[in-house]
């Protein structure tokens, strides 16, 4: 089945009449497509949407909800009915029906209503029940153990702080994405400004060599230069080939971030590029970074080690209270009807009662469990400080590359514009036959090596910005700063 390389698709980022055509059909048949700009923002928009990385991390979401739904039914109500019958030699034996509703509380007492009747001519007696049957409401009281916990109410917790954890993990995920997906921007802006400047270089070279052939038609210029100002663009051609063959490599390598609706990849349109670069510095700022150690603080990694010690937390406090005995106090009330529901009788003395208790002699698994929780407990601690001082670390690094790559960007912007002066004088005097075409050549090569080094400058000050924004963790939450 043919590729399809390209496909019309409006991507809206924000208001509706910004809506842009990046993906356009490429057949032979298809109308043209105008130029279009794709900026940073628009393109981060479209991975944040788009991308499979993104969906999957929407569906943990879903994945917590569901953990959290699963936990709450360990609190849900439940009705039970037993009925068991025993016919035999035309005799019936016992009729025994026992149904009713259980209804567990968070506070860990489970209340149950019901109603029980025991008729036929083999009943066990302390099974018995009036004619009526008998209605009945009671509770069990945890005294000991699961006074305070018990596994469902720590399922139930530990359900919420997933829920809370699965949202960190989301933003890690998306925080990953934009900065992959971002440095191939900024790569695909770099090959694609070279190549622009390349292509200046040899517009300037190939009108040189028409003036070049021109003079030596009048006699003004000798016959070797035009074989210098040939070799010129010859080597200009070598080093276009290439700028254009890294534009396709970075376009290619920029299209794998691009989807539509997370199951059909695209490829970038030929007629889009990227935003012109900004003379001044990018958006990143010390006034941005004033909330660099609230944002670190928190680092969705930072986050999702600390949910990870409040779950310990809630299994600690689960297996201390498994270190009590079990110690459950039962109370029935019973109730009488008499003649029909609207007629009970209801006395303080009919009731049914008792407790249950169980405990280990020796504790040794419970032990051996909470001293496992302990070593995981200090273990996750560790863990997070050493996170917390790696990311400090890493974000004095990222800021300080921003603020040199910036300086260095600024500072080296006047040496090219010197080179460039450089070689316009060199070129009058070329012109005025006061100089040599090997001089204006050898200007020409040094302002374009310039403006190269320039562009790469510019590029690793957006990539050390980015990756500053990264090391904050910001990128897959609300505080991006490009979106």
């Amino acid at each position: 089945m043919k590729k399809l390389s390209l496909i019309i698709i409006l991507i809206l980022i924000g208001d509706p009449l910004s809506a842009r055509t990046f993906f356009t059909d490429s057949t032979p048949d298809s109308n043209a497509v105008t130029d279009t700009v794709l900026t940073f923002s628009e393109y981060l928009e479209i991975v944040r949407k788009y991308h499979p990385v993104a969906k999957q991390a929407e569906l943990l979401e879903q994945e917590a909800e569901a953990e959290l739904l699963k936990a709450k039914g360990g609190f849900e109500p439940k009705i039970y009915a037993d009925l068991t019958e025993k016919d035999f030699d035309e005799k019936n034996y016992y009729q025994l029906i026992d149904a009713g509703l259980k209804l567990p509380t968070w506070l860990g007492v489970d209340l149950k209503t019901g109603f029980e009747r025991a008729r036929g001519a083999y009943v066990d007696p302390q099974s018995g029940t009036p004619d009526a049957g008998l209605i009945y409401a009671g509770l069990s009281i945890p005294i000991g153990q699961g006074l305070f916990i018990d596994q469902r109410r720590a399922d139930l917790k530990k359900a919420k702080i997933y829920r809370e954890s699965n949202v960190v993990e989301q933003q890690i995920m998306l925080n990953d994405l934009m900065y992959d997906a971002g440095n191939a921007y900024w790569k695909w802006t770099q090959a694609f400004e070279v190549e622009k400047v390349i292509s200046r270089a040899m517009h300037i070279a190939r009108e040189r060599l028409k003036f070049i052939e021109r003079s030596v038609a009048l006699g003004d210029k000798p016959e070797i230069d035009t074989l210098e100002a040939s070799l010129q663009i010859q080597t200009l051609q070598v080093e276009l080939q290439q700028a254009r063959l890294e534009v396709m490599k970075s376009r290619a390598e920029l299209s794998t971030y691009l989807w539509f609706e997370g199951v059909l990849p695209m490829e970038l349109s030929d007629n889009v590029f990227p935003g012109e670069m900004d003379e001044r510095s990018p958006v990143t700022s010390e006034v941005l970074f004033a909330d660099a150690d609230t944002l670190l603080s928190r680092h969705p990694e930072i986050l999702k080690t600390t949910f990870k010690i409040d779950v310990l937390n809630v299994d600690r406090k689960l297996g201390l209270e498994q270190l009590k005995p079990t110690l459950n106090v039962n109370l029935t009330p019973l109730i009488e009807p008499v003649g029909g529901a609207e007629d009970i009788r209801i006395t303080e003395n009919n009731m049914k009662w008792g407790f249950t208790f169980e405990m280990p002699l020796l504790l040794r698994k419970q032990r051996a469990e909470l001293q496992k929780n302990g070593l995981k407990l200090k273990s996750t601690n560790l863990d997070l400080e050493r996170k917390r001082f790696s990311l400090s670390q890493k974000y004095a690094m990222a800021t300080q590359e921003f603020e040199t790559t910036r300086e260095q960007s600024e500072q080296y912007r006047k040496t090219v514009l010197d080179y460039e002066r450089l070689l316009n004088a060199e070129q009058r005097k070329f012109e005025l036959g006061e100089s040599s075409l090997f001089l204006v050549n050898s200007r020409l090569n040094k302002y374009l090596d310039s403006r190269i080094k320039l562009i790469e400058l510019q590029m690793k000050n957006r990539k050390s910005e980015l990756k500053t924004w990264y090391v904050l963790g910001v990128l897959g939450n609300a505080f991006n700063p490009y979106l």
